[in-house]
């Protein structure tokens, strides 16, 4: 079993605008965005012997240990936006977070792993008189996925991967943005699956494919109402990758 410490960042870095006029940027953020996470592993092997082995590639190809991860994580920061008032350039330091947990179940050729998130904003808003900020109602997420991969051959790997996220604000911004944004989602909730397939040719070269099944999405009036019914626009992928 192996036990990883919580590990925190910060961010909000930055460099002196008079130093290069061309690649410098000035930030007058004085709050470090921190980040923390905790993850466990419980390794499942039932020979005790083997727990502290090292799994190498086989006949069938490579075996890790029999294993399940469980983590968690935490963000909290301050997003800085800046518009135009009456008088001056408003600045709103909009605090946020995001929370969730992960995990990671792997049996010999098999690993199943997903994400949960949920996310929070503050949601600040200008004052009708162009003089500063009030709280609107908190804009909120929630989202995830879930992907299974399986090693079918030493050359031959399938997946399946089901993403998914609920958003309200989302879907109001994209009904009031129609004229402007022709991808509007149909509804709240947006979920894709995503069938795929990756193939080892050589040592050095893998050959992918992947079909999404996207969300669905409208087309709204400036009004925001729907003029069309629900479809998708689905795609197809496909990749070569090679190193040397």
């Amino acid at each position: 079993m192996r036990n990883k410490p919580t590990r925190f960042r910060s961010g909000n870095t930055a460099s002196p605008a008079n130093v290069s006029p061309q690649v410098g940027f000035f930030s007058d953020s004085n709050f470090k965005d921190l980040y923390g996470r905790f993850s466990y592993r419980f390794n499942l092997e039932h020979d005790a012997s083997s727990r502290n082995e090292i799994q190498a590639a086989g006949a069938i190809g490579p075996r890790d240990h029999t294993y399940l991860q469980l983590g968690t994580f935490y963000f909290y920061g301050r997003s800085v936006q800046r518009f135009q008032g009456e008088t001056a350039v408003l600045t709103a330091r909009e605090p946020f977070y995001r929370t969730g947990g992960d995990f990671s179940f792997n049996y010999r050729t098999f690993n199943l792993f997903g994400l949960y998130m949920y996310g929070h904003d503050k949601n600040l808003l200008v004052n009708p008189d162009g003089t500063g900020f009030f709280s609107g109602a908190p804009a909120h997420f929630s989202g995830g996925f879930l992907e299974a991969d399986y090693l079918a051959l030493p050359w031959l790997m399938t997946i399946m991967r089901y993403d998914r996220v609920q958003s309200t604000a989302d879907f109001l911004n994209g009904q009031a943005g129609a004229p402007q944004n022709f991808f509007s989602p149909a509804g709240a909730t947006r979920n894709r699956i995503t069938p795929g397939v990756q193939f080892l040719i050589h040592a050095n070269i893998k050959a992918s494919f992947e079909y999404q099944i996207r969300p669905q999405q409208r087309v709204f009036d400036a009004d925001g109402n729907p003029v069309t019914n629900p479809f998708r626009t689905n795609q197809a992928v496909a990749g070569l990758e090679w190193v040397y």
